[in-house]
């Protein structure tokens, strides 16, 4: 009934990006849970695996400036979401892309303790998902700021945006995809151990140019990142 179908309409639920301050080289797995609205979604993410190269800093220890390289992509481990019949949700309802997906980013970091400030942007290039789903080609923005009153803890406050290519539904163009959003992205991080962080964060929605009769409203993520 398209006289019903944005009242209908899920809101859309991405798979989330969990990363830390840090001044060094390593790896390390991120698996963020999310909640979304179809009315509700929730479930865990896909599961992250990413690689970080320093490519400059302005001193060996305690730098304060910080330009990193990362790459490594999202697992195909979130869940396939179905409604009350068993049929699966629409791709951009589920948890997560459900799809092998390589990523390539580009990070700077500044650090003045108790601040430090963060800029980065990566390209996400997703696989086909056992849906039929391909998900566009991704470019992916973050600019914020963070606070540290404790050595433990740490308020973020930050902006993402995001642009995406239109996605293919087994091998067909998907009208109702694509386009560019902005989100505003406060953020609290918990550090009960030296490698290990724990992320509270919530995007919500500030301006989108999305292409076609698809919403996407506010995000509620929960993060562990564990430095290898």
């Amino acid at each position: 009934d398209e006289d019903n179908a944005e009242e209908d309409e899920p809101t859309a639920v991405h798979h989330s990006e969990a990363w830390r301050f840090v001044a060094s080289n390593g790896a390390g797995p991120a698996l963020p849970g999310v909640s979304g609205a179809v009315d509700t979604v929730n479930g865990p993410g896909d599961l992250e695996l990413r690689g970080r190269l320093t490519l400059w800093e302005d001193r060996p220890l305690a730098s304060r400036h910080l330009l990193s390289l990362s790459a490594g992509g999202s697992l195909p481990t979130s869940p396939t979401v179905t409604d009350d019949q068993g049929a699966a949700l629409p791709s951009e309802a589920q948890p997560g892309m459900g799809a092998l997906t390589p990523m390539v980013g580009l990070s700077y970091g500044s650090f003045r303790p108790p601040w430090s400030g963060y800029l980065g942007v990566s390209a996400w290039f997703p696989g086909e998902n056992d849906l039929g789903v391909r998900s566009g080609r991704s470019i992916r923005g973050s600019l914020a700021g963070q606070w540290q009153p404790s050595a433990t803890t740490g308020l973020r406050l930050g902006a993402n945006a995001r642009w995406d290519e239109v996605a293919t539904v087994r091998g067909e163009a998907e009208a109702d995809s694509g386009g560019w959003i902005a989100f505003l992205a406060p953020e609290v991080l918990w550090t009960p151990t030296q490698d290990l962080v724990l992320s509270l964060a919530v995007r919500v929605p500030l301006a989108d140019g999305l292409l076609g009769e698809h919403e996407e409203g506010p995000v509620t993520s929960l993060s562990a990142t564990w430095d290898l």
